[in-house]
């Protein structure tokens, strides 16, 4: 692995512990008992071997070697190194059987403990926290050792836990372990701690002048003193956070590609990989490192039998079987992380003896962040060569999040629909949003209500200065969104046509009706133009993909706009664009919308309309041709001025494109259903504003996108080819 000089430093300490790291060996005991010994015996010796995966093979197997396993759990087979696994919950009833009888009672199966199984020989469960040491398991409260957390299973955002007498059999992570390994305090939200303690010194602080009186100069010292404690209490709260070490995942983070260069991807498709969930754990929990696996057996996306359950287009078997191993550049952690944990590196590594050789094991030499002296901290708290921006944001953008925990935050997000908030995201429905009440404002409805994006009421008392209610910027992953075509859920009766970078789709609940007389366009003509990648903006890729995927939206916008002139229509298009740097807590799927409008009611008139409403709600447009081109230009290299050019409203009226940024600054709320309201409100059809009242049975769509395809496909093929087939 290469090391920084920071790194070295540490390592010639002294007193670093060396520990590996194996892909999932799935049931090849004798073999990963063989490869441990070798590497041990040329490299070692290692303090620690962490397993990733399943340890055993699938209960199913036609080669298992049941007889190995059980004499690796009766200790009649050892490791030569101190070996820590998972609990499996993939392996055959006998082995979870003997396993089981280990555990001191059922509940060890998932909640953390470490429990040792045969010499040499440690089951951590599915999610936890612990301190490892040289020696094995140390107690949690000594100063020596990794600080180690790790989640198994498959993320599962509708199961809120499993029984007790489920434990052992369980294959999925759940929100309770989520919740679990959040409430740990080696996640507590430092990010939190020092925007609370902030706050209280700048409402401290406040004055309106020079103490004229004894009391008012008391009151002014008693403020700085409440000031300085406030602050001093959370640098202190935060220093004794223990810092994690290592993280172990079965499954990616999403987002965690973003500010990665397409080429050194290990996967055309690794882009849409990943759980929203494990990167709220990485958000928190600031980890040095974190080892993952790619989709596969043991990740959770697919049995050994090759049926994929996650519905990743393009991810082959191949890849499936063997995984990946992908070496992300270090990114950056927010300036509160504990200095040995300033930046993570993040690892995903192949399945263990895999067929096409691909690297199944990782060594590494690592200083516990609890045994660092001040010269260490100080080496290892210096950024890496090739350090990124932080994929997942801030956990308090704009201030601390205002909440206890991100743990209740979590358990208060549950959905009736067994959905967590964080998880969704109003801007990702491919019908998106809640209309607003008065302009430029949104409505939040109660939880149990349905409510469009969830979220509950705010109170009526203001919070104190600096504060603010947002919570985390948490990338939706594919798997939760409404626009990936791998999503179960997608509603793809819907999809019209299907090109290189996007496809084209009818929304639910049409502005449009397709059964009103003044209706031109066959099948109503609301149109999506969505990119096939999970991105967020045009500028979130590597710019290479960013002229490809703009080039080809512009295309489509070419074709939507002819097919609704050959029918007597003009297209008003607007695209809503989010980076990691926005003024939201979701960071969704891009897409970009197309209405008809009759050719008479187009023009000044409905410019003018727009004008006028985006001035209502404080907004301002770009309208200038130049301006535009440049704020347009995909080609962009760096990477921070490509996140500040991520948050943008695209509209086009016609042949003309206007802008307006979404800037941090930007006072209030901005509504994502200020386009369409505008619209429903032109065309005299302010009962339309609402997806929620437009939208029809699945055979009315399904016969309304039939119609559109028949029409809109001599416009198809100019974009697509030829050979479309609808």
């Amino acid at each position: 692995m290469t090391s920084t000089a920071a790194a070295a430093v540490v390592e010639k300490a002294g007193i670093a512990m060396r520990i590996l790291v194996f892909g999932p060996p799935s049931g090849q005991i004798q073999a990963s008992i063989d490869k441990a010994a070798q590497i041990n015996k040329k490299h070692g010796p290692f303090d620690a071997l962490f397993v990733l995966g399943d340890l055993f093979a699938p209960s199913d197997a036609r080669d298992r070697s049941e007889q190995q396993e059980r004499d690796l759990v009766e200790g009649t087979i050892t490791f030569p190194i101190k070996t820590y696994f998972m609990h499996s919950s993939t392996a055959s009833q006998s082995i979870l059987e003997r396993l089981h009888s280990s555990f001191e009672d059922i509940e060890s199966a998932s909640s953390g403990r470490v429990t040792r199984i045969a010499e040499n020989l440690y089951c951590i469960g599915r999610q936890g926290v612990a301190r490892i040491g040289r020696s094995g398991p140390v107690d949690g409260s000594a100063s020596e050792g990794l600080q180690v957390a790790w989640i198994g299973g498959t993320w599962n955002g509708a199961l809120k836990g499993v029984p007790a007498e489920d434990a052992v059999k369980a294959t999925f992570m759940t929100r309770n372990s989520i919740e679990s390994l959040l409430s740990h305090p080696s996640f507590e939200d430092r990010d939190a701690l020092i925007a609370r303690a902030q706050a209280i010194s700048s409402s401290s602080s406040t004055s309106n002048g020079a103490p004229a009186t004894l009391k008012e100069a008391r009151e002014a010292a008693q403020r700085a003193t409440t000031s300085s404690e406030a602050l001093t209490e959370a640098k202190a709260a935060i220093a004794a956070i223990p810092p994690i070490d290592i993280l172990l995942t079965n499954a990616w983070p999403s987002g965690i590609s973003l500010f990665v260069p397409e080429e050194k991807l290990p996967h055309p498709t690794a882009r849409t990989w990943g759980s929203p969930a494990i990167a709220t754990l990485l958000l928190r929990g600031k980890p040095r490192y974190c080892f993952s696996l790619a989709p596969g057996p043991d990740g959770g996306a697919m049995d050994l039998n090759g049926g994929a359950i996650d519905g990743i287009i393009g991810l082959d078997t191949s890849t499936r079987r063997t995984g990946v191993y992908f070496e992300r550049a270090p990114y950056k952690n927010s300036p509160h992380a504990h200095v040995a944990a300033s930046s993570t590196r993040f690892l995903s590594i192949a399945r263990f003896g895999n067929a096409d050789k691909k690297k199944w094991f990782g060594a590494f030499n690592l200083v516990p962040a609890i045994e660092m002296d001040r010269l260490q901290r100080a080496a290892a708290g210096k950024a890496p060569d090739g350090c990124t921006a932080n994929p997942f944001g801030s956990s308090t953008p704009g201030g601390a999040s205002g909440r206890s925990s991100q743990a209740e935050a979590f358990a208060k997000r549950e959905r009736g629909n067994g959905e967590i908030d964080a998880l969704d995201s109003g801007a990702n429905y491919r019908w998106a949003g809640q209309p607003t009440r008065g302009r430029g404002k949104r409505i939040r409805r109660d939880p149990h209500d349905g409510g469009a994006n969830g979220l509950p009421q705010k109170p009526d008392v203001p919070l104190p200065p600096g504060l603010s209610r947002r919570g985390p910027i948490i990338p939706v992953g594919p798997a939760d969104c409404w626009f990936c075509l791998s999503n179960p859920q997608a509603a793809k009766h819907l999809i019209v046509s299907i090109g290189t970078e996007c496809y084209i789709s009818l929304p639910k609940g049409q502005l449009p009706s397709s059964s009103d007389a003044d209706s031109n366009v066959p099948g109503g003509g609301h149109v999506l133009i969505v990119p096939i990648a999970h991105t967020p903006s045009i500028f979130a890729p590597e710019p290479s993909q960013s002229e490809a995927l703009h080039a080809e939206m512009n295309a489509w916008r070419k074709a939507i706009s002819l097919a609704f002139a050959s029918f007597g229509s003009v297209a008003v298009s607007w695209e809503i664009g989010r980076s990691p740097g926005t003024n939201s807590t979701r960071i969704g799927h891009l897409q970009a919308q197309s209405v008809p409008v009759a050719k008479e009611l187009a023009g000044e008139s409905l410019e003018q309309f727009f004008r006028d409403s985006a001035k209502e709600c404080g907004y301002v447009f770009e309208e200038r041709a130049e301006e535009i081109s440049r704020r347009l230009d995909t080609t962009q290299q760096d990477a921070d001025e490509r996140q500040k050019l991520g948050d943008y409203l695209r509209v086009d009226l016609g042949e003309k494109t206007w802008m307006l940024d979404m800037l941090p600054e930007m006072t209030g709320h901005f509504s994502l259903q200020f386009v369409r309201e505008t619209l429903a409100r032109y065309l005299k059809k302010p009962d339309r504003a609402d997806w929620r009242k437009c939208a029809r049975s699945d055979a009315i769509e399904t016969a309304e996108t039939n119609a559109f395809r028949d029409a809109f496909e001599p416009f198809a093929k100019e974009v697509v080819g030829e050979e479309e087939d609808g």
